[in-house]
């Protein structure tokens, strides 16, 4: 199954990571994460999953796909992984640096 992970990085943000779950026990789940990689596809990061797995316990993960397709979670199989699909997904690499937002309120008061 496909799931989103709600990882904490190291600035103290949070971001959702897509996963598959590869195996499961009462309270945590194995999983790996769909990562980008340095090979691109055209303009595009191409994702793979990572060798390594990771428990995490269930109350972090943030969201059931319900499927085991890819795809379900915005991504587009190609030769040598998968791309991201254009979507408004907040899905956001964790290799990537986040820019900084401003909200609506602090840009009113400039």
């Amino acid at each position: 199954m496909i799931v989103d992970v709600l990882n904490e990085l190291e600035n103290g943000k949070t971001v959702d990571l897509v996963a598959k779950i590869v195996s499961e026990t009462a309270k945590t789940f194995t999983v790996q994460y769909l990562s980008p990689t340095k090979k691109t596809h055209g303009d595009l990061v191409i994702y793979n999953y990572e060798s390594t797995t990771y428990e995490i316990d269930k109350e972090c993960v943030s969201g059931y796909y319900d499927s085991t397709n890819e795809e379900d979670a915005g991504f587009i199989k190609v030769d040598g992984g998968w791309i991201q699909a254009e979507t408004d997904s907040d899905y956001q690499p964790s290799e990537e640096p986040e820019s900084e937002e401003v909200s609506s309120e602090e840009s009113e008061e400039d």
